[in-house]
């Protein structure tokens, strides 16, 4: 009776993925493949942060190469339970450990169609490739 479902991954590699959301890498992946082969349709989701802007493109192709009906790309958002330090560390505004440059570039690459599916992005990270 699931006719679709999305996958939040946050990360293009397993050691970011465990940084970022803990567990296993391999298994999100295994239980995608699964649900791709049973005809269930798969969104995934990325919620941009530093820890891993670097990783979009390896994010749209790992996504791509499963088969995904979608994937997206969300700013990190500064949410009640992340204390300050987290928040400035991690956040895209006015981030020293950030390559702008690159990141801009990863968001336009990102944008156009790859494998027949295009990247959604929402979150304010459009303005940034329109800048």
């Amino acid at each position: 009776q699931i006719s679709e479902v999305t996958v939040s991954l946050d990360a293009g590699t397993s050691e970011t993925y465990k940084n970022i959301r803990g567990g296993s890498f391999k298994l999100v992946i295994e239980g995608i493949e699964a649900l791709v082969s049973m005809g269930i349709k798969v969104g995934t989701q990325f919620v941009l942060q530093q820890k891993n802007y670097k990783e979009i493109i390896i994010y749209r192709d790992l996504a791509s190469s499963l088969n995904v009906n979608w994937i997206g790309l969300a700013q990190i958002v500064h949410w009640f339970h992340m204390s300050p330090e987290y928040w400035n560390a991690n956040k895209l505004e006015d981030n020293p450990n950030i390559d702008y440059e690159l990141l801009v570039e990863s968001l336009r690459e990102f944008s156009t169609v790859h494998n027949g599916i295009i990247g959604t992005m929402s979150g304010g990270l459009l303005k940034l490739i329109k800048e």
